[in-house]
């Protein structure tokens, strides 16, 4: 049988797989690789199969016989480097990646997967580096211009954060990370009356977004509006009870306050959660000297 009826079913599964049927897709890769068993690209894509259902070793597995058959398959060795990266491999699944945009350097996915994971491990200036690659590949792309405004913003380049951020928003009014990520931005350069609109304005876009309510509440803080920071820090805990940093901030205001009891329940919270919680730890040991 000829490699162009292989590819055939390959690409038959690749149609049933944008449509959401992984087993129908399989199957045909598999039966590519029945008559093909050197078709790279029948590997690659049933090693995808399984990532999606987040089985990493499995796919691994695939990912690597398309590698022996191809080693110049840029898409193998981002896909590779993405599960070795969920897999908790995250320095081999780095060197992945960077394979990947050796072969192929307009790779803008696997130039994005290297920036997320130095941003990860707090390497900002090569998280920086990287995210460049990816806006230079795509401009258009705003999760692009979106992680170089964090990577920025990180470093302490608060104008060209601001810019970028801005550029989202005139992409999409309504992005409420990026609103968000503007008005954090604000209140890091202490425009707290900019930061405390725009972190309003991203709550009106999206008024469960933790990290714009615990950053309005910082903003409140600053500005010396204890009473309203407090309210979004008990907003926020209605939100999502188990978020430690906003319950361990919330009783620091109670414990300033002088209500002891009121601030030792939060702490006792953060506890139960998290034993060796320091700070949770270090403010029950205050109340207990003042008790």
């Amino acid at each position: 049988m000829s490699n162009a009826t292989a590819k055939d079913l390959n690409n038959q599964g690749v149609e049933l797989f944008l449509q959401g049927n992984l087993t129908t897709a399989r199957a045909k890769y598999e039966e590519a690789l029945e008559l093909d068993s050197q078709n790279a690209t029948a590997y690659n894509n049933l090693g995808y199969t399984y990532a999606v259902e987040n089985n990493h070793q499995e796919a691994i597995a695939y990912y690597e016989k398309a590698l022996e058959i191809n080693p110049q398959d840029a898409t193998a060795h981002l896909n590779l480097g993405n599960s070795l990266i969920q897999s908790g491999d995250w320095q081999q699944g780095l060197s992945c990646l960077q394979n990947s945009v050796e072969i192929n350097p307009n790779n803008e996915l696997a130039w994005q997967g290297i920036a997320k994971l130095y941003q990860i491990r707090g390497q900002m200036r090569e998280a920086q580096l990287a995210w460049t690659e990816a806006v230079q590949i795509n401009p258009n792309n705003s999760e692009n211009l979106y992680g170089l405004g964090v990577t920025l913003a990180m470093q302490r380049q608060y104008r060209e954060a601001i810019k970028l951020f801005q550029q989202c928003l005139a992409r999409n009014p309504e992005n409420a990370d990026a609103m968000t990520q503007l008005g954090i931005v604000y209140l890091m350069r202490q425009d707290l009356g900019l930061a405390r609109e725009t972190l309003r304005q991203a709550l009106s876009l999206a008024p469960e977004h933790e990290s714009a309510r615990y950053h309005l509440a910082l903003a409140h803080a600053s500005a010396g509006d204890t009473e309203e920071a407090k309210k979004e820090l008990e907003r926020l805990l209605l939100i999502n009870p188990e978020n430690l940093k906003a319950r361990v901030d919330l009783g620091v205001f109670e414990l300033a306050a002088n209500n002891l009891e009121i601030a030792s329940q939060h702490f006792q919270k953060v506890l139960q959660k998290d034993s060796h919680h320091p700070k949770a730890l270090h403010y029950q040991e205050l109340i207990k000297k003042r008790a």
